[in-house]
C-alpha cells in the first residue's frame, strides 16, 4: 500500500518542477480561512454581502451590489478582503462543461 502524503517527505511532489520552485502545503505559504473580526462595527451597520450566487460563473466577476447587517453575519459567514481569492466549499460552483460537437 502506497504511504499517505503526510509521511511523504516535503520536497516530495507528484512531478518535477522548474529550478527555484518547491513543494509545500496551501497553509504553509498562505492563511487559509484566517479568522475574522467585526468588532470595530456596530451591530446595524451594513457592509457589502457576496453569496456564492453573487460570483459569476463563467467570469468570476463579484456583484457586490446586496448590503447585510453586521449583526446578520457576524458569525458564520467569512470575511475577506481585496485581493483575497475566494472558492466555495460547501456550495457546487463550479462545473464539468460537456464537449462542444
Amino acid at each position: 500500500m502506497p504511504a499517505e502524503r503526510d509521511d511523504a517527505p516535503e520536497a516530495e511532489g507528484p512531478w518535477p518542477l522548474p529550478e527555484g520552485w518547491a513543494w509545500a502545503r496551501l497553509e504553509e505559504a498562505t492563511h487559509v480561512n484566517p479568522p475574522t473580526a467585526f468588532e470595530e462595527l456596530t451591530d446595524d451597520a451594513t457592509i457589502p454581502f457576496v453569496p456564492m450566487a453573487a460570483v459569476a460563473e463563467e467570469t468570476g466577476v463579484i456583484d457586490f451590489s446586496q448590503r447585510r447587517c453586521v449583526g446578520e453575519v457576524r458569525k458564520g459567514y467569512v470575511r475577506f478582503r481585496k485581493g483575497d481569492v475566494i472558492f466555495a466549499k460547501i456550495t457546487p460552483a463550479w462545473r464539468m462543461e460537456r464537449p462542444r460537437p
